[in-house]
């Protein structure tokens, strides 16, 4: 029998209707692709990574295939709603760790069902204003992205302790808004990571389809080392 194609659609339609039950039933959540699975394994340090930022290549349903052609299928291999769903998020993270999921406003409601296929529990999120020039969109021209902010949930993972905080110290806690210009598609702000750091300091921090290397970070990515390694103050 052919796989289904998971588009973004089809999966949320199942997500909608049957929550995560239905997506494991139906196939949208199955085992993690083996070379990632490996590649990730051979990176974590004993004990697991504190935060992981993640940033996945997320493919954009268009009304017409003439439409991919201003997309990220242009410009990078974007992955299917299934290949991010059974991501082996949970096989690196240590007790406790924090996540951060980059997710533009089209896919945000399945961002926020990756985070609980990876069981997670959302807290919170920062807004990635973006400077410069409008992006494309079928409702309004993205200027923004989102930098989403999850803790392992001790009910939907028997791991780590209720009460335990891992937040960022009050000194260490960012504003809500970040900005920063638009540069090649899809590279980030400086301004995120540098942030990420200062919040969790001494931690082991894995960043996921990274392109720029950063002291202190783990990196991993087919574009990895694409952009010069980004200067940390010390």
């Amino acid at each position: 029998m052919m796989a289904r194609p998971w588009t973004n659609a089809a999966a949320l339609a199942v997500y909608r209707g049957s929550g995560l039950a239905g997506l494991r039933e139906a196939g949208a959540i199955h085992t993690p692709d083996p070379t990632i699975l490996a590649a990730w394994l051979a990176l974590v340090p004993e004990g697991g990574f504190d935060v992981a930022v993640i940033d996945p290549p997320w493919h954009f349903d268009t009304h017409t295939p003439a439409g991919q052609n201003k997309s990220p299928s242009k410009h990078y291999k974007t992955m299917r709603a299934d290949e991010i769903l059974s991501l082996p998020v949970p096989q690196i993270l240590a007790r406790n760790a924090v996540v951060y999921l980059w997710t533009t406003e089209p896919h945000a409601e399945l961002a926020d069902a990756c985070l609980v296929a990876w069981g997670l529990a959302r807290k919170s999120a920062r807004v990635w204003v973006k400077e410069g020039r409008l992006g494309p969109g079928y409702w309004a021209r993205g200027q923004h992205e989102r930098l989403v902010e999850a803790v392992q949930d001790p009910e939907l993972l028997v791991i780590g302790a209720r009460g335990i905080k891992v937040c960022p110290p009050p000194g260490a806690r960012p504003g809500s808004l970040i900005r920063g210009p638009v540069r090649e598609h899809s590279r980030k702000p400086d301004q995120a990571i540098l942030d990420i750091l200062k919040a969790h300091p001494g931690k082991g921090i894995f960043e996921a389809f990274a392109r720029t290397p950063v002291p202190g970070v783990v990196g991993w990515g087919d574009e990895y080392g694409r952009f010069p390694t980004l200067e940390v103050a010390q």
